[in-house]
């Protein structure tokens, strides 16, 4: 008997209608703190200042931080366009 997760094969075989569903990769869709620091060519503890302070936004599962690119990415742009948010201490979504 094969190890591992059985509906794992039947999510890669899955079809609808059709369409061939592919399984997502949560690793394109959501990165952690190493990913970001090296995205964005800082250190790790800089993210984490730059979240508390900043606002870079984030999301928490637990005690584990999650970003989205995209949203980091436009971050950055109204950092450069001189648009801050408000309130340096944002709140972020916990999950």
């Amino acid at each position: 008997m094969r190890w591992g997760f059985p509906w794992k094969d039947q999510l890669r075989r899955k079809r609808v209608k059709g369409l061939k569903v592919e399984p997502i990769n949560v690793k394109q869709i959501f990165l952690n703190t190493e990913d970001i620091a090296a995205y964005m060519k800082i250190s790790k503890s800089l993210v984490y200042r730059l979240v508390n302070d900043h606002g870079l936004p984030c999301f928490k599962v637990g005690a584990l931080i999650r970003f989205k690119k995209e949203e980091v990415d436009q971050w950055l742009e109204n950092q450069k366009k001189g648009d801050r948010p408000e309130s340096e201490g944002v709140q972020h979504e916990t999950v």
